[in-house]
């Protein structure tokens, strides 16, 4: 891009998945050479991410040409209307959508007019927001994390044994997340003298204290162990480091930011087999679980009724554990092959370079998004 750059905006100074993402594009850029100007967007009652974001320099910064807007639509519009939003003439903007599910919210397609192009965090989600809107949609997942520390971060003491971890966000819901159906298969493959442990790490019970007394009830053994609170990048990763194998028996995932982690550390995952994780997690080096399509029901939050996502099949999940519990070396060998796979697919450098193409491309048409 030169000198023009790229002006990118997101939550990346909070702990929430947008946010996440946000800083995971913006490394991308900036390591395909991309002057970027970073602009945070300020998210009440969120922790902070607890991860350094890297700005970039000033000089090559001063005239953006494109907006990067990593905001979801109910988010996105409120802040173009701000007065913090970018006005400088000239610009074209790009939006950073994701979603799991095959009914979108009310406003998306009005959003989706109010930029050139949508960035899907993955093929899956992209088909969802491009059926419903009609807009362009490009799929660019999220890169692996840039290092930005050479300090390794030390691990929670946790017990001995076989250790499984579990990991989701309160606010990003246990329905979807089901991690009630992940306890189960664990509880089910599992007895408390098998040595196998259960870690169990969240965020944002305290904005959720029902559904964290739910989660609390389904582990009452002395092999399951609860940590909620917010971790930095190393400590993230030294929690995954010091566990077995990774569990996810999601309804649907967008993407899922935490399977890449585990699998870029070499872990074996056992994960639902739909959704976006699809796409970077080959059947031949993965534990995938089966599935049944179900509707979304009520009492959901934010996720429509009418939806569609997957129910787990939770003796097929207990199944798989145990094949990593049985078979460590072999478990070993298809998270190293997994491991692989994702450093080449999810490499900063990589997914760089596609963002700098569909930016070039966009400049091309002149603002208008032509065929990816």
């Amino acid at each position: 891009m030169g000198r023009a750059g790229v002006e990118l905006a997101g939550y990346l100074d909070a702990a929430v998945g947008s946010g996440e993402v946000a800083r995971r594009y913006l490394g991308a850029l900036q390591a395909a050479g991309v002057a970027v100007r970073a602009r945070d967007v300020p998210l009440e009652g969120r922790d902070s991410a607890m991860t350094p974001v890297r700005r970039g320099r000033g000089a090559r910064l001063s005239l953006p040409r494109f907006n990067v807007l990593c905001l979801n639509p109910e988010q996105l519009m409120p802040y173009l209307a701000s007065d913090a939003a970018p006005r400088r003439r000239g610009r074209t903007s790009v939006a950073a959508w994701n979603w799991e599910v095959d009914v979108l919210p009310p406003g998306w397609t009005d959003a989706s007019r109010a930029v050139s192009e949508v960035w899907a965090c993955s093929a899956f989600t992209a088909d969802f927001i491009r059926a419903a809107t009609g807009a362009h949609v490009v799929a660019i997942p999220p890169p692996l994390a840039l290092s930005t520390s050479t300090r390794a971060a030390t691990p929670p003491a946790l017990p001995p044994g076989f250790r499984v971890l579990v990991m989701f966000d309160y606010l990003s819901t246990i329905e979807r997340k089901n991690p009630l159906g992940a306890i189960a298969a664990y509880r089910q493959c599992f007895g408390p003298r098998d040595g196998a442990q259960l870690v169990i790490k969240t965020m944002n019970g305290v904005h959720r204290p029902e559904r964290r007394r739910q989660v609390e009830a389904a582990a009452d053994r002395s092999d399951i162990m609860l940590l909620d609170g917010t971790f930095s990048g190393a400590e993230r990763d030294a929690l995954v480091a010091s566990c077995d194998c990774l569990l996810s028996l999601h309804r649907s995932e967008g993407f899922g930011l935490a399977l890449t982690e585990a699998i870029a550390a070499g872990k074996p995952v056992v994960a639902t087999a739909y959704g976006g994780n699809v796409e970077f997690m080959p059947a031949e080096c993965s534990y995938l679980v089966r599935y049944e399509l179900t509707r979304v029901g009520g009492g959901c939050e934010h996720y429509p009724a009418q939806a569609s996502w997957a129910e787990p099949d939770i003796d097929h999940a207990a199944a798989q554990l145990r094949a990593v519990f049985d078979d460590r070396e072999r478990a070993r060998r298809r998270a190293h092959d997994a491991q692989r796979h994702v450093l080449a697919l999810l490499a900063p450098e990589r997914i760089g370079r596609m963002m700098r193409e569909r930016l070039f491309a966009i400049r091309e048409a002149g603002g208008a998004s032509p065929a990816g």
